[in-house]
Parts: structure tokens; C-alpha cells; sequence
């Protein structure tokens, strides 16, 4: 099973988070993120250029990331999800995170879920030795896209491959062949286009027990 990281296995998107305290005196540059992202996640724009708009518009640090994970690790995640991933994982499925997120503030709540770390594809990213950004690093295909991301594990993926999650990019796992089902999670999210071509429908993790 594929789960989207961001406003499916956690409440919120974590760069918006992330760069919040960063951006504390410029509501202008927060607003301008939050619209980026909500374009990239209805498929208005390609994800790479929504990643590269945002982390222009404010560089990460890996401190800002240690204080978010700090901050909201494990508050942050979907309530009954970790329950939830414990039952799957007994029931045999190998659980895997792929995201537009970044690897290293995904990372705690992998471990707070019982996910190992191997099995998350998302961004990541070279530091600096101060921890300030440097650039980011493809080598998974994470940063192109999903479907960029899911090739380079396919050898991997074995069986059925369910993806859940809320964005256009979860979907496309779906609409491009790679994934088998697609479930939509619309707890903290309901993004219509994405709703109108989804077969199935989650609002909350009681739905999912169901898989």
C-alpha cells in the first residue's frame, strides 16, 4: 500500500509548516506557498515546477525541519493511522510512503507509524554543512514526479498496489497503470477533480480498516 504523506497520514502539508516560522513576518510569501501547492496538487501545475516555485520562495533548513518534527511529531499524524498501519502491516501488506514532502521531515513520523525508512520515496535534499539548503537531489525521481519516483521502485512493489491519498499525484499512480486501486482521503482535504475520478472514497481512517 502507497500512502501520500501530506493531509493523509499527517493533518497538514509539512512545508508549509515547515517554512511557516520562516516566513512569520511575510504573510504575502505563506499565502503565495499555499496557492503553489494547492495548484500542483489539482494538476494545474507539474509537480516540479510547484517544488522549485516554493523553495524559491523560501529555503528550508534543517534546523526549521528538526523544529517541526520536534514541534508536531506525532500529534501532527491522522488520528487512528497508526493503529491503522500496525493492522495492515499484520495483515500482511508492506506499507510505503511516497511523497512531494521532504524525505528528512518525514522520516520521525515513518518511524512513529512502524514504516522503515527504506520505504519512503519523497524529496531530498543535499545540505549544507550549517544545515542551510543547498540543492535538491533527484536520485530518486522524487522530485520529477510520483510516477518518476514509483519506476525507480517498481522492482520493489510486489502484488497489488493499492495508493492512497488526497492530491492529483496520487491519482496518476492510478490513471497511469501503476497502481491497481486508488482510494481518495478526504479527512483534511477534498479536492474535487481528484473526487470526481475516484472509484473509492476514504473521509477517515474507519473507512480504510477495510482495505
Amino acid at each position: 500500500i502507497i500512502f501520500d504523506f501530506d493531509s493523509t497520514l499527517i493533518k497538514g502539508e509539512s512545508l508549509e509548516l515547515i517554512l511557516e516560522p520562516l516566513l512569520a513576518d511575510d504573510t504575502s510569501k505563506i499565502l503565495e506557498i499555499e496557492k503553489i501547492t494547492n495548484m500542483g496538487m489539482s494538476g494545474d501545475i507539474d509537480f516540479k515546477t510547484s517544488l522549485e516555485r516554493r523553495l524559491a520562495i523560501a529555503k528550508p533548513t534543517l534546523q526549521a525541519i528538526k523544529a517541526f518534527s520536534d514541534k508536531y511529531c506525532p500529534s501532527l499524524l491522522t488520528k487512528g493511522m497508526v493503529e491503522l498501519v500496525s493492522n495492515l502491516q499484520e495483515k500482511g501488506y508492506e506499507i510505503w510512503i511516497f511523497s512531494g514532502g521532504l524525505t528528512d521531515s518525514i522520516k520521525p513520523f515513518a518511524e512513529a507509524l512502524g514504516i522503515s525508512t527504506k520505504n519512503i520515496y519523497a524529496v531530498e535534499v543535499d545540505w549544507n554543512a550549517d544545515g542551510s539548503f543547498n540543492k535538491l537531489n533527484n536520485s530518486n525521481g522524487a522530485c520529477d514526479s510520483k510516477l518518476e519516483a514509483f519506476d525507480k521502485a517498481k522492482e520493489l512493489l510486489r502484488g497489488e498496489v493499492i495508493a492512497i491519498g488526497d492530491g492529483y499525484t496520487d491519482y496518476q499512480l492510478f490513471e497511469s497503470g501503476l497502481a491497481d486501486k486508488f482510494i481518495a482521503y478526504t479527512e483534511h482535504v477534498t479536492r474535487e477533480n481528484v473526487v470526481a475520478k475516484a472509484e473509492s472514497i476514504a473521509m477517515d481512517v474507519g473507512v480504510l480498516k477495510y482495505i
